[in-house]
């Protein structure tokens, strides 16, 4: 149920189950749930904007990750947590090797989170990646191996694959093929209404992005940004305020707004509630 709320963005709730998961894992010497409860715990944080205590559980995880597979998604999460705090670069660099190295000694399943990870610091994590097509056509081959991966060993990460592969295409030129692939990614998100390894709001940034690179007019872009605020709005409303503070400071949720100004949105943050909106300006 903690994954669930997860991916639904009610993180509140997600802290809470995992917590609960935590104490019965202790109460019983469960080192499998223990490590569960405390890379959900640092996943939740990150996502909620506190980084140090996302790497504070992620650093108690790592004692327990008695399995390379589940190292490698913990280290996939902590630099992910790495690249919010700033390091943007050394977080790539990290996960370059992290998911070169998943495919070298655990291929499969235990190969696609690092991978997916590696993908996402293309946006939404600071200045989005400005690669060379050699390195854009290397991503499109990697990112297309761990959807291809995931939809035999890991279905419910292949639309947010999907999402990534898209932006990877049209980062390496290929447009059109990128904009299909996008769009598939985010009408499957729509029905099903949630995401694994991916918040919504980010994934509808990086459809943005691949509408950008395929030419599409601002309005179209402002209509999926406007969306992209809405699913931020609804995460920030479940948290407390000093959260939606924190949550808003992070360096994706500041280059959604920004992104969303410049397509000719009004976007209005009250500086009291922490709450955002956008309409046409």
């Amino acid at each position: 149920m903690a994954r669930i709320a997860l991916a639904s963005g009610d993180y509140g709730t997600a802290e809470n189950r995992f917590r609960a998961t935590l104490a019965h894992s202790r109460a019983v010497h469960d080192a499998r749930g223990l490590f569960e409860a405390l890379l959900g715990l640092g996943v939740v944080a990150r996502r909620a904007g506190d980084t140090e205590r996302a790497l504070r559980c992620f650093d108690g995880a790592e004692r327990l990750a008695t399995e390379r597979a589940h190292a490698q998604i913990l280290w996939a999460q902590r630099a992910l947590a790495v690249a919010e705090r700033g390091g943007l670069e050394e977080a790539r660099a990290q996960l370059d090797a992290l998911s070169t190295d998943a495919w070298l000694h655990t291929p499969g399943a235990g190969a696609i989170v690092p991978t997916l990870a590696w993908a996402t610091l293309a946006v939404g994590f600071g200045p989005s990646w400005a690669p060379t097509r050699a390195q854009a056509e290397q991503a499109v081959e990697r990112v297309s191996r761990a959807l291809e991966q995931a939809r035999a060993d890991a279905p419910a990460l292949a639309v947010t694959l999907q999402g990534s592969l898209g932006l990877m295409r049209a980062l390496a030129g290929d447009t059109e093929r990128g904009r299909r692939e996008s769009d598939a990614a985010v009408a499957r998100f729509v029905r099903r209404g949630a995401l694994r390894e991916d918040e919504p709001w980010r994934f509808l940034v990086q459809h943005a992005a691949v509408l950008a690179r395929a030419g599409a007019p601002p309005a179209e872009r402002a209509a999926v940004l406007s969306k992209a605020i809405q699913h931020l709005d609804l995460v920030l409303s479940r948290l407390d305020r000093a959260a939606r503070e924190r949550a808003l400071g992070r360096p994706g949720a500041e280059g959604l707004l920004t992104a969303a100004r410049a397509v000719g949105l009004d976007v209005v943050r009250d500086p009291r509630s922490h709450r955002v909106t956008a309409g046409a300006s």
